[in-house]
């Protein structure tokens, strides 16, 4: 397999550059052997420590946003497939680089545009068919709330260039327009998405709300690492409302959402989601 057929790139806010080095370390303590470059793209921050772990680092420009990073990804990393990859998901056990380079085969084989590879809390309701003889491999459903999305995928970088557009706007916009728009939803658009719900890269989410997430920074003090990031953690009220809400069935928050949309994220970001909507041909 080329090196050059995949490359992991993470899409990176330079707010959060206290914990980049975190996940960096955790990449290189889990993933020795990863064969696939890594790539960062962000604003305009510099990396001191990029040639410790072998990464390159792409600057989007001071008002980048999540589409325009994704869009400087695309023109300028020479690669058939990128993995996309958030910097507040930490590697938390050894990688296997063979699954991560079967998933490409069937992205491959089978001419797919989208491997969703999501972590646990942000699977799906229900996935859809068992997608052909592939162990843990399914179809995405258009009963699904989120089609495309931030979570960790690897993407055919022509359907991406598609899906992201030209225009500059932030990761919300870019997973509501997906939420929202009808053509998403259609057995046609999702026919070459596909979605693999093991985790098999062993991420765990670290943040939330600009914070770190307290059970995550207890797992790796559990196994010997220290996070080097001096962020804050979560409130205690928090944590409890996030811990009721992961034991609420997801059918019914997706129900209640219905009812709460004044508060949701979509909605603060509705007109600009409708406007990319329109020109991105989903409607």
């Amino acid at each position: 397999m080329k090196r050059q057929d995949l490359a992991i790139v993470g899409i990176w806010y330079d707010g959060y550059y206290d914990i980049w080095e975190d996940f960096l370390e955790l990449k290189e303590k889990f993933w020795k052997d990863c064969p696939y470059p890594m790539y960062i793209v962000n604003q305009t921050k510099e990396l001191a420590y990029k040639k410790k772990y072998d990464v390159t680092v792409i600057h989007a420009g001071n008002d980048a946003e999540y589409s325009r990073k994704i869009q400087t990804a695309i023109e300028q990393i020479d690669a058939d497939y990128l993995l996309l990859v958030l910097e507040d998901f930490f590697f938390s056990r050894p990688v296997a680089s063979k699954l991560l380079e079967n998933a490409l085969n069937i992205v491959k084989e089978n001419d797919l545009d989208y491997f969703s590879m999501p972590l646990s809390e942000f699977l799906p309701n229900k996935v859809g068919m068992p997608f052909k003889d592939y162990e843990g491999v399914y179809d995405f459903s258009p009963a699904f709330e989120y089609t495309l999305s931030a979570q960790p995928a690897i993407w055919n970088k022509k359907f991406l260039k598609r899906c992201v557009g030209s225009e500059n706007y932030n990761a919300w916009v870019f997973e509501g327009v997906y939420i929202k728009s009808p053509k998403a939803h259609t057995e046609k658009f999702l026919s070459k998405c596909k979605v693999d719900k093991s985790n098999f890269l062993g991420l765990k989410h670290g943040a939330l709300q600009g914070k770190m997430i307290p059970e995550i920074v207890r797992y790796y003090e559990g196994i010997g690492y220290k996070l080097k990031t001096k962020r804050p953690e979560l409130p205690l009220s928090t944590v409890i409302k996030r811990k009721i809400r992961f034991s609420i069935p997801k059918s019914f928050i997706t129900f209640l959402k219905k009812f709460i949309k004044n508060k949701s994220v979509a909605s603060r970001y509705a007109n600009e989601i409708d406007h990319q909507i329109q020109i991105l041909n989903l409607d």
